[in-house]
């Protein structure tokens, strides 16, 4: 594992997020989307996605938005982004969206996501 300062620049949805990190030394990962460990939140073009999403958007608040970011022994998914643990201002939002009913946990093996219990 290794840990970042980065910047959120967008947010795709509720667990994945564009950022630019800092490797030190002035050397920068720019405008790559990263996945959230442990987590499955809605996809963003149904109604409980938008509202997952609109509620990390607001505990990030304005972007570009400093966060910490602690990769997940360089992983990456299906979709070839990488897995991560994400702090901001002394919060983790992995933990934060499991913990506010945005999100689900992934893998939650043999349970399929259900999010009828997203708050409104």
């Amino acid at each position: 594992m290794f840990t970042y300062r980065a910047s959120v620049t967008r947010i795709v949805d509720a667990d994945t997020l564009v950022l630019d990190i800092d490797l030190g030394l002035r050397t920068w990962l720019r405008g790559k989307p990263y996945r959230l460990a442990r987590v499955n939140a809605p996809e963003r073009a149904t109604v409980e996605g938008k509202l997952a999403t609109t509620a990390l958007a607001d505990l990030l608040g304005p972007l570009p938005a400093s966060v910490i970011v602690t990769t997940i022994r360089d992983r990456h998914d299906a979709f070839d982004r990488y897995i991560v643990e994400v702090i901001r201002d002394g919060v983790n939002v992995n933990d934060w969206l499991l913990a506010n009913g945005w999100a689900v946990p992934y893998p939650a093996r043999g349970v399929p996501p259900r999010f009828e219990g997203v708050p409104a």
